[in-house]
């Protein structure tokens, strides 16, 4: 017999203007043999990997932090790991709060909240960062800008509060279909999968802006390579502003 619809039990869930998507169709086949489990984990992890390309998840902000930074490949990695964790963690946890508070608290409403403080660390790390620079470059006889550092622990939290805060409203929908149709593992081994997707996208959108800052260390003017801090931390405090103005107007 088909299984039922997957949002039986979560139609109020959702964000508003989410479908179900392709992946809420997975948690509902008919069947699970392994074969369809094994071809569910890997389309996920398609549909994450392409999930990052789309607004939000701090795509801009990493590749920013890491071009302007001394950070190399493995901190790349780490802020695509940081992020996906986050973003997995987020959808857990509205999942639960939309299943266990129900009506009384509609996701709709936690939404903005989210991206609030989402973009309130991207403006305070931009913030930061920029200010950093500035002091630098007027301490200095001949002004330049420092890299920012390898990625530290705090810019690792703050990377992954920014990108990952806000979870995708597709992945939540999963997961009270999963509920609602009695796979919860199967719902969570999709989410996993999806937010390992992520972190691919994410690590090598990294890998890429880390290449980016060696070239244009290596082979062009000093001024420009100088420039790189400076103009990364103004894009972090940009993206922050945004999202936060986003936000707010949402509340």
């Amino acid at each position: 017999r088909p299984a039922p619809g997957p949002l039986a039990a979560g139609n109020d869930a959702s964000r508003p203007g989410a479908s179900e998507g392709p992946l809420a169709g997975l948690v509902a086949a008919p069947s699970l043999s392994l074969g369809v489990v094994l071809l569910s984990l890997l389309a996920a992890f398609g549909v994450g990997a392409v999930h990052a390309l789309a607004p939000g998840h701090g795509k801009t902000i990493t590749a920013a932090y890491l071009a302007g930074s001394s950070g190399g490949i493995r901190h790349a990695v780490g802020a695509g790991a940081a992020v996906s964790v986050m973003h997995t963690v987020s959808v857990v946890a509205l999942g639960l709060v939309v299943l266990l508070a129900g009506r009384a608290v509609p996701s709709e409403r936690v939404y903005p909240w989210l991206g609030l403080a989402a973009g309130t660390t991207a403006l305070v790390l931009g913030g930061a960062l920029l200010l950093r620079h500035l002091r630098s470059r007027s301490g200095h006889q001949h002004p330049h800008a420092h890299p920012h550092g390898p990625l530290t622990r705090r810019g690792l939290a703050a990377l992954a509060m920014s990108g990952g805060l806000l979870p995708s409203p597709t992945a939540v929908v999963v997961l009270l279909a999963a509920f609602s149709l009695g796979r919860v593992a199967f719902g969570l081994g999709l989410i996993a999968a999806f937010g390992v997707g992520l972190a691919a996208a994410l690590a090598t959108i990294g890998m890429v802006a880390v290449r980016a800052r060696d070239l244009v260390t290596q082979r062009s003017r000093p001024r420009l390579a100088a420039a790189l801090p400076l103009v990364s931390a103004a894009a972090i405090l940009t993206v922050g502003l945004l999202v936060t103005a986003r936000a707010v107007g949402q509340l």
